[in-house]
C-alpha cells in the first residue's frame, strides 16, 4: 500500500514543492536530496507503467486467442451431425411446468 503512494503525482507534486522551498532557503545539498527522490519516483512509476500495460496487451492478446477458440469449438459443435446416441425424448411435464413457472414467476 505504501508503494502505491510512491507512484501517485502527489508524492511527486510534493516533492517537487519542498525542493523548490529548499533552493530558496539554500539548502542545496538537501535540494538534490530531494530532486534525486522526485527522479527515482518518476522512474520507478514510468516502469511500473510500462510492465503494467505489456502485462495488460498480452492479457488482450490471450483472451482474443482464448475467445477465437471457443468461437471455433463452439462452430465446431453446432454444424457437427447429431449423435443418435445423445437424441432422447423430452419431458412433456418438464416443458409445460417450466413454462408455467416462467409465466407465474413474470406475473408476481
Amino acid at each position: 500500500m505504501l508503494y502505491v503512494f510512491y507512484l501517485s503525482d502527489s508524492y511527486i507534486t510534493h516533492l517537487s514543492g519542498r525542493a523548490f522551498q529548499s533552493s530558496l532557503s539554500g539548502a542545496n545539498g538537501f535540494t538534490h536530496q530531494l530532486l534525486t527522490k522526485k527522479s527515482i519516483a518518476q522512474g520507478i512509476r514510468k516502469a511500473y507503467h510500462s510492465v503494467s500495460k505489456k502485462k495488460w496487451d498480452r492479457i488482450q492478446e490471450l483472451s482474443a486467442k482464448i475467445i477465437d477458440s471457443i468461437d471455433a469449438d463452439i462452430a465446431l459443435e453446432i454444424n457437427a451431425p447429431p449423435n443418435p446416441t445423445q437424441l432422447r425424448d423430452e419431458d412433456e411435464l418438464a416443458i409445460t411446468m417450466t413454462e408455467s413457472y416462467c409465466h407465474l414467476s413474470r406475473s408476481a
